[in-house]
């Protein structure tokens, strides 16, 4: 069991929060200054940046200079520039909320665009994850910024591991105007941009010492490169062995989250069933996912830390530490040898809380690693040997990772390899020569700089060329002929992008037209979708492994729970009977109005059938295993067999999961259910409570489906509270995910006398759903969701939950407090008149009402399905 823990969570944040450790005075390695008594002459230079707590809030942490830097100067050394292409953002991931619009990117300079090639490399959605002060400083208005990212060109070199590693181009932050030492750096950002924006109304500044005595030095290496190929990192001062190299704030992230996934936009493919049945609740971006069908993996993968029997992964994001490259532990022919490794700071972060606690399943580790509180982890790499100025920082990246590689290498030399040439090496290789299409390689095409008319929709076929008033206008396009050699004008043929990506502000454009007198500088060479060597089926990708050995990666991340069976006892019950939720370990009751109740075996068999029948099983494995999730507190009708309608909904992002609810949206969707529940022998459920509880009536006031295939942290509530122990939420479950633990965190004793608000400090147990068993939650039986992840084997949990109460005029009111739903309306009358119609102590007739003959299980009985003895359908 597991404690409950006093934190508050943000719903979106942008990066690991940090609280420095007061448990620790003495730094592991001196961090060296002008000033600073302990460096050597050769060490005695300025750290030029530091991470520290913000100044804004002290619970996140951001970049300060520690110098004085001069307008126009460039800070630090290049860092990473990662594309991330066709992601899921129903799917939240804390990266998610770091990385940058390539197409949308205010600066000071007349050009606003981070990566204007993102419009063709891909179909669908594009970002840019950038390391170092892309992800580790905040943004805000222009007006308040004081440096910015610019591209930097990188060194791209051919190799075997072609596609394996970001080789666009690198980034760099200039100071776009003085930067006075202690000041806080904010880079320009638009208010689309994910990055949290604020509009700073006030300098912000900390002393040196301060920045000394509780931030952590980002400028220890330098990112130069590498004589291995590509970059990599070297310090900048020497290190004595056992001594920390750098230190880098890390990123935990989930395995699923770096999949790529079939997606499509709506529009191609207007046949498709949930897309009729949810045309109402296409996101913003108008994909449609399906995560059953994985096409390959992020390049990031690369550049994160994990290993094969986990879905935790880490990502270093100091600056240049994600150039470390790899050096053999075991080699013994090579003079490449590591001379750094990995070990968890304890001046710095929660690595005893984190790291050692096995009472944190990991998704609720996933959360915490960036909540408000400042849960938070940090790596260092310390040295294994005397490091020299300018030697280059290298990593055993472990045996997992060592024989990936080498199985990737010998089946890259059975395969063809034809020489890949980008668009901005054929333009250079070519410069000289006039355009033309027919000779380009397969790979690249040439684009257009072409504006429609935005309100006109119909364009003749036949165009002059008129200079666009946006940059981002880019259309591909093919070249008919050179008129002018001198002025180098052209004719052309234009087309439509057929992209998701095609920039709505440069008017609609539905057929190709000839556009005339078009100038050189308006036509430029391109990539054509998915042919960068990084989209290739063969190219590399593996996490870089990290050691169980050491309390280096805890066990308890490891895939399988820690708890798999839960806390509670799980004795058995017959169909009606019911008992107290009580702890393994002591057999004490939980908490008073939680109970377990024995249900029917015909109850889940066909509940399961209406689901399927219905095509509530079809909506539900859309918006949960296939990725596309409602947003958060979103909702809305969908029209379903028999003529029924239904509520979907997706609660508020404090609830930390994808899940939804689907209630019966008017009288006869609800009578529908009703009569389903009926069918399925739930009145016997109905006559064990209202007899355990010496009920006076019951009414099955509201039904739902719920289904959920992620969680990290559920949202603790209640479902009822003050109605005089008389009402309670039955939980049937229908379908369980075969690789999980407990499903449903349970608070010990709240109660309908003390309420939701007074459980801190309470100890939480974590239940496990079984079939044939019901869990009912009574007022004030504070619950959530557990922390679980079932994506990865695309599993899903599904359960009808049946709100059932004991109606009296003393608790009517109480009841309504809760209505959540689209049916029952609002309304205490018809409340009132709804008390014992499904049950009664005094009066055996009132049931469930009985399925009519055209209801859609009797028409699959008819079609070969027989009626239990009980009463109920069985397939």
């Amino acid at each position: 069991m597991m404690t409950m823990k006093n934190i508050s969570f943000l719903t979106t944040t942008w990066l690991l929060l940090l609280v420095s450790s007061s448990s620790e005075k003495q730094r592991e390695a001196p961090v060296c200054y002008k000033t600073n008594e302990n460096c050597s002459d050769e060490e005695n230079t300025a750290c030029q940046t530091y991470f520290s707590p913000s100044p804004w809030n002290p619970h996140q942490w951001t970049l300060y200079s520690a110098v004085t830097i001069p307008a126009g100067s460039l800070l630090g050394s290049p860092d990473l520039f990662l594309s991330i292409s066709d992601a899921n953002p129903n799917e939240y991931s804390p990266w998610h909320d770091l990385v940058w619009d390539p197409l949308s990117y205010t600066t000071t300079s007349e050009e606003n665009v981070l990566y204007p090639d993102a419009l063709w490399e891909t179909n669908y959605l594009h970002d840019v994850l950038l390391g170092g002060i892309g992800s580790l400083t905040e943004c805000g208005g222009l007006e308040y910024a004081n440096i910015e990212l610019i591209a930097v060109p990188a060194d791209r070199r051919s190799r075997p591991g072609d596609g394996s590693a970001s080789t666009r181009q690198l980034i760099q932050a200039r100071a776009i105007r003085d930067i006075r030492a202690g000041e806080v750096l904010l880079t320009p950002c638009r208010a689309n941009n994910p990055k949290m924006m604020r509009l700073y109304k006030r300098q912000a500044s900390r002393t040196f010492e301060d920045l000394l005595q509780q931030g952590m030095c980002m400028d220890t290496v330098s990112v130069q490169p590498s004589s291995n190929g590509g970059y990599g990192a070297f310090s900048k001062h020497h290190v004595a062995a056992g001594q920390v190299v750098m230190l880098s704030p890390v990123l935990l992230l989930d395995r699923s989250q770096l999949n790529v996934v079939q997606q499509h936009a709506r529009s191609s493919h207007p046949s498709n069933t949930n897309e009729n049945r949810l045309p109402q609740f296409a996101r913003g971006h108008g994909i449609q996912f399906n995560n059953t069908h994985v096409l390959r993996q992020q390049l990031f993968t690369n550049y994160v830390y994990g290993r094969d029997d986990s879905n935790v992964l880490l990502w270093p994001m100091a600056t240049g530490s994600n150039f470390i490259q790899h050096a053999s532990s075991v080699s013994v022919q090579s003079e490449i040898v590591p001379n750094v490794r990995l070990q968890w700071s304890r001046r710095y972060g929660h690595a005893n809380t984190l790291l050692s606690s096995e009472s944190y399943p990991v998704m609720e580790l996933l959360e915490m690693a960036f909540g408000e509180d400042g849960y938070y982890l940090v790596m260092e790499y310390v040295a294994l040997r005397d490091i020299q100025p300018g030697d280059e920082i290298l990593l055993d990246y472990g045996s997992d990772w060592v024989a990936a590689w080498n199985e990737h290498q010998q089946q890259i030399k059975e395969l063809p390899r034809e020489a890949i040439v980008t668009a901005d090496e054929y333009t250079q290789q070519h410069a000289w020569e006039p355009l033309s299409t027919k000779a380009l390689p397969a790979q690249l095409q040439t684009a257009c700089h072409f504006m429609n008319a935005i309100d006109t929709e119909e364009l003749s076929n036949v165009a002059t060329w008129q200079k666009p008033t946006l940059s981002s206008c880019w259309r591909p396009c093919e070249i008919l002929e050179r008129l002018d050699n001198e002025k180098l004008l052209y004719t052309v043929i234009v087309h439509p992008m057929g992209s998701i990506r095609e920039p709505s502000e440069c008017g609609v454009l539905k057929t190709a037209v000839q556009v005339t007198q078009i100038p050189r500088e308006a036509i430029r060479l391109v990539n054509r979708p998915y042919t960068l060597p990084e989209y290739s089926d063969h190219a590399f990708r593996h996490e870089i492994s990290v050691p169980l050995h050491d309390d280096f990666y805890p066990r308890h991340w490891l895939l399988p729970d820690p708890q798999p069976y839960g806390d509670f006892i799980a004795s058995p019950l017959t169909p009606g009977m019911m008992a107290p939720i009580r702890w393994q370990s002591s057999a004490q009751v939980v908490t008073p109005w939680a109970f377990r109740v024995g249900v029917p075996a015909s109850v889940r068999q066909v509940l399961l059938e209406y689901c399927e029948s219905m095509g509530i099983m079809d909506v539900f494995r859309h918006v949960t295993i296939e990725g596309n999730a409602l947003q958060a507190r979103q909702n809305g009708y969908l029209p379903l067999a028999d003529g029924t309608k239904w509520y979907l909904q997706r609660p508020g992002p404090e609830w930390r999961s994808n899940l939804h609810w689907l209630s019966p949206g008017d009288e006869h969707s609800h009578e529908h259910y009703l009569q389903a529940l009926s069918a399925s022998g739930f009145d016997t459920v109905l006559d064990g409570v209202g007899k355990y509880l010496g009920l006076d009536g019951l009414v099955a006031f509201h039904v739902t489906f719920i289904a959920v295939s992620q969680s990290t942290e559920g949202y603790q509530h209640h479902d009822v509270l003050w109605t005089g122990a008389k009402t309670y939420n039955v939980i049937v479950p229908l379908l369980l995910a075969n690789h999980t633990g407990p499903e449903l965190d349970l608070v010990e004793g709240a109660s309908y006398e003390d309420g939701f608000d007074d459980k801190e400090n309470r100890v939480v147990g974590r239940y496990r759903y079984e079939y044939e068993v019901g869990s009912m939650m009574g007022d004030g039986a504070v619950h959530a969701t557990s922390a679980v992840d079932y994506r990865r084997h695309n599993e899903m949990r599904l359960a009808a939950t049946i709100y059932i109460a004991d109606v009296n005029e003393q608790n009517a009111n109480s009841i309504l407090k809760e209505y959540t739903q689209a049916y029952p309306p609002d309304d205490r009358e018809l409340l009132l008149s709804w008390a014992g119609r499904h049950w009664k102590k005094s009066d055996p007739s009132a049931q469930l009402p009985r399925p009519s003959d055209d209801h859609i299980l009797m028409r699959r009985q008819a079609s070969g399905g027989t009626v239990s003895s009980q009463g109920a359908f069985v397939i």
